[in-house]
């Protein structure tokens, strides 16, 4: 969730979310993460120091 709020990170995406929306975000993470079958999420790691360059997911729609 921190790298949605970093600029850097979110520079191409319309810039970084409020922590408000970084908080509602969170929550609908966790109620969607109660069925693990339905969304997969993804945090990429580079380098010896496992530095997060961003993250990816995908989940079910209708």
């Amino acid at each position: 969730m921190k790298t949605q709020g970093d600029p850097a990170q979110m520079a191409h995406l319309n810039g970084p979310e409020t922590e408000e929306n970084l908080d509602k975000r969170h929550l609908n993470f966790l109620m969607v993460f109660a069925n693990p079958l339905s969304v997969c999420m993804f945090t990429i790691i580079v380098g010896s120091k496992a530095d997060t360059a961003g993250n990816v997911g995908f989940w079910e729609t209708e």
